[in-house]
């Protein structure tokens, strides 16, 4: 889920016009700037980003008197102070609020120009074909689903955005998820539970001959919309079932046919036959391999590191 570099603004011109900003160091990163950009665009189609992304955001710990300095005194200022604390990274996903009803949202910023020089996927085609309303209602995906999605700019819009460093680009909204890892696993049933979704959603995905190709635990999701997460404190997973979800198809493919194909980056890395030996005696992923294959694979070795050794340290004391 990533859009290319040159969405992002331009950096400041100098380190000595970022440190004369009374926010710096906890001004806004580079990624953040494409969002603060972003803000009335997203307002007009009913959406509010966080309010550090709001055009001609003043800190509010500096309405209150407070210089950054003595603010980072604190040893708890970064909760006292959402909008002080950066987001790290890339971010081409964000978090928002859905303005008609408050629900929160989450909106990823994909280039259209990287969709175009990325023959083999195209995510927004791929999340629109499994949000249609016959797949959607299938109960064996388990893919996020795009709840909305715009071109962010008019023509008019262009021009003033292309002006500041943007190309093209599309928004997806999708219901806000948590990390699958937020609660602990409590029953062996809970964890059972979990394979069998993601086994699911792995099956379903390949019986439309998609290829995910970047499947890895930060792509994997639970459902925030659950009831157990707005308790005070977390419940059982058996007492509020959780649905588990795949995220982020920026890598994945859509076949016509069954081929194989050429590593591109992701975990499937990790897969032992795409290596060959080059001339000079270097391991290079190069060979040809299969996709869905290669998928079931990178899932196994998911599921090895967060279950595998439990399940073989429990059967020592039976």
């Amino acid at each position: 889920m990533f859009a290319s570099s040159s969405t992002l603004p331009p950096l400041p011109s100098s380190e000595t016009e970022e440190e004369n900003d009374p926010h710096y160091p906890l001004g806004l990163t580079p990624a953040e700037r494409q969002w603060s950009d972003l803000y009335p665009y997203v307002a007009r189609r009913g959406y509010h980003l966080r309010s550090r992304y709001r055009p001609g955001w003043i800190g509010s710990w500096i309405q209150e008197g407070l210089s950054t300095s003595e603010l980072m005194l604190r040893p708890t200022w970064r909760y006292e102070y959402e909008d002080a604390v950066p987001s790290p990274g890339r971010l081409t996903v964000i978090d928002a609020t859905r303005i008609n009803d408050g629900s929160p949202v989450a909106l990823k910023l994909i280039s259209m120009s990287a969709q175009i020089n990325t023959p083999d996927s195209n995510e927004i085609e791929i999340l629109q074909y499994l949000s249609s309303s016959a797949l959607a209602q299938d109960s064996r995906n388990h893919c996020i689903q795009m709840i909305d999605g715009f071109e962010v700019f008019t023509p008019a819009e262009m021009k003033e955005l292309n002006a500041q460093g943007f190309s093209n680009a599309f928004i997806a909204v999708f219901p806000f998820a948590r990390k699958w890892t937020d609660i602990p696993f409590r029953l062996v049933w809970e964890g059972l539970d979990f394979v069998r979704q993601v086994l699911e959603g792995l099956a379903f995905l390949h019986e439309h001959n998609i290829a995910h190709r970047d499947i890895r635990s930060e792509n994997l999701m639970m459902d925030a919309a659950s009831q157990c997460f707005s308790a005070t404190y977390p419940c059982d997973r058996i007492d509020t079932p959780v649905r588990y979800l795949f995220i982020d198809l920026g890598s994945s493919t859509r076949f016509d046919e069954h081929r194989l194909v050429e590593f591109r980056h992701g975990w499937h890395k990790e897969i032992p036959e795409i290596y060959d030996i080059d001339s000079e005696g270097n391991r290079v992923p190069t060979r040809l391999y299969d996709p869905f294959k290669g998928d079931v694979f990178v899932l196994g070795m998911v599921l090895d590191v967060y279950f595998g050794k439990v399940v073989l340290l429990s059967s020592s004391f039976c």
